[in-house]
């Protein structure tokens, strides 16, 4: 038998010899020849990093760069950093407010439309808000002052017409009832500032056209009495007298009258304040700031229109007044109403607690939690006075440094207390305190002048009585107080002057008496200025002012200290 191999020339079926076909890399690193149907081999693919795969013949092949390993992706601040060699799907990012109240999650940089928010108005009014879009609120007294009771409204800064001296032609009525404040001749026209309208008490006034004013009536009026005289008028009626306030008395006494009268001494000289005025026969009310209302029978008299700063239809008996506002409505407003509107009046016009307090007149401000320098153990040694007056009250002895805590700076009863170097203190002085008695003893001093009852705030006679006084015990130069139980926090107030002084607990009744007029001359907390009689206290803040305050500055202090200690 004849043999052969692939090497050999071949006849196929009779037909013309065919020689192999040779397929080779361009390299030779693989070479065949072949005569029949030939499927190359994969090839084995070792990766830059080390990665071996088989790839098909033939196919182009993209390797990882050299020393790559990994691609790594982040944003733009790095809170999402990954490093990977395979595919990667981005997490969807979440969104949300700042309350969690709307969270989403959407695929990463994909856009996001916010929805819209519902808005309920002050008034229930529902809209459709856009998302990130600064909301502002109809304020109640707005929508008060729009209800259609309101007949005269005027503001010193808005709607005046005015000369190039500042000379006031046209006070603007904002109600929307057209009852301006007229004055066409100069030399009775009021003089503008941005503080207010100022009426110099010779001739200048202004009035409005007769208009239709009967009882019940209210009247806001902010203003100051530049000066008093007797019977001169703040405003009137159409017609004297009808409905007014007057300087009646003595000064700074003012008079409502609708023919009855009530009287008000609530406004000192040359102090703006805000009045309020319901005309209502039997159940008329009188209110200055936010003092006790006065009420009573003020008459039945109807007013027909308003003028200000003279009588209705005399040219006399003019007011010396600087006016900044007046609203007038024709209805006894609700509570709410009334409070609403008096608080618009006291944001816009009246001095905050902060503005009162440092005002020059505070000389000692300790607040618990400010300005505490203390020792590991809690202990005291110097408690900041922040009035700016350096008044700092210091213990430098480690047995008698009150404890500090987040409630208060407790004082033991045994041996702690703080002074205050010696400082000019004098009579008239006003001094607010909050704290407790932590237990009570006779005769213990809560706080105390530079020396032995300089000024003194003691526990007297009887738990849990409490007794003001300055040198000595005398029941006629003494005020005894009892509104402040043991382990209760009160917030008291002590005026130090003369005949005229006075002591409060938190918002009970005034206790009023008389101290002697020594002068004080410093300040110690917790025991005698001689450092005896301690007592066991818990003490949140002090203030000492110069000053018997006024009523409304009172009150604003008051107020900031009851609200922030929730008594």
């Amino acid at each position: 038998m004849k043999s052969f191999n692939l090497d050999t020339t071949v006849t196929v079926c009779g037909g013309t010899p065919q020689e192999p076909i040779n397929v080779s890399n361009s390299n030779d690193t693989y070479v065949v020849d072949t005569l029949v149907d030939l499927e190359l081999p994969d090839i084995t693919v070792t990766d830059s990093d080390g990665t071996v795969a088989t790839v098909p013949s033939m196919e182009n092949v993209v390797c990882t760069p050299s020393g790559q390993t990994s691609v790594r992706v982040s944003n733009s601040d790095d809170t999402y950093d990954v490093t990977t060699s395979v595919d990667l799907e981005l997490p969807d990012s979440s969104v949300s407010n700042s309350n969690n109240s709307y969270v989403n999650a959407l695929p990463a940089t994909e856009d996001l439309a916010l929805p819209n928010i519902n808005f309920t108005d002050s008034d229930g009014t529902v809209t459709s808000v856009p998302s990130m879009e600064d909301i502002v609120a109809t304020p109640f007294y707005t929508i008060i002052l729009a209800d259609g009771n309101t007949v005269l409204w005027v503001d010193s800064q808005e709607n005046v017409t005015k000369d190039a001296s500042n000379l006031v032609s046209v006070w603007g009525d904002k109600s929307g009832e057209g009852n301006d404040l007229l004055q066409a001749t100069g030399s009775a026209q009021p003089l503008w500032s941005t503080n207010g309208i100022l009426f110099d008490g010779v001739n200048d006034f202004m009035k409005a056209a007769a208009f239709t004013l009967v009882q019940p009536e209210m009247v806001y009026f902010v203003f100051k009495q530049v000066s008093w005289t007797l019977n001169d008028r703040i405003y009137d009626g159409d017609i004297s007298p009808s409905m007014l306030i007057s300087q009646a008395s003595a000064t700074p006494a003012l008079n409502m009258y609708g023919g009855g009268s009530l009287n008000n001494a609530n406004l000192p000289l040359n102090t703006f304040g805000i009045v309020r005025c319901l005309y209502d026969g039997a159940n008329s009310k009188f209110i200055i700031n936010d003092t006790t209302p006065i009420t009573g029978n003020v008459g039945t008299n109807n007013a027909g229109g308003f003028t200000l700063a003279r009588k209705g239809d005399l040219n006399a008996n003019f007011g010396n007044i600087e006016v900044k506002e007046i609203i007038i409505r024709k209805v006894a407003d609700s509570a709410t109403g009334e409070a609403l509107i008096y608080q618009y009046l006291s944001d816009k016009y009246l001095p905050t607690a902060e503005e009162v307090l440092t005002d020059g007149s505070t000389v000692l401000w300790v607040d618990s939690e400010e300005n505490v320098t203390k020792n590991g153990a809690n202990h005291v040694s110097i408690w900041g006075d922040k009035s700016g007056q350096g008044n700092d009250l210091l213990q430098a002895t480690g047995a008698s440094q009150p404890l500090y805590s987040t409630n208060g700076i407790l004082f033991d009863g045994v041996n702690d207390f703080l002074k205050a170097a010696a400082f000019t203190l004098v009579q008239p002085e006003m001094i607010y305190i909050v704290f407790k008695q932590v237990t009570w003893s006779f005769s213990t001093r809560v706080f105390d002048g530079d020396s032995t009852n300089a000024m003194v705030l003691s526990q007297f006679q009887t738990t849990p009585s409490l007794n003001m006084q300055v040198s000595g015990y005398s029941s006629s130069l003494s005020v005894k107080n009892t509104n402040l139980p043991v382990n209760t926090f009160g917030i008291a107030r002590c005026l130090y002057d003369g005949v005229n002084s006075k002591f409060i607990i938190d918002d009970t009744t005034p206790v009023t008496g008389s101290v002697s007029t020594l002068s004080a001359g410093g300040f110690s907390l917790g025991a005698r200025g001689s450092n005896a009689l301690h007592s066991n206290i818990e003490v949140k803040e002090v203030i000492i002012r110069k000053v018997a305050d006024s009523a409304g500055d009172e009150a604003l202090i008051y107020k900031y200290l009851s609200d922030k200690y929730g008594i």
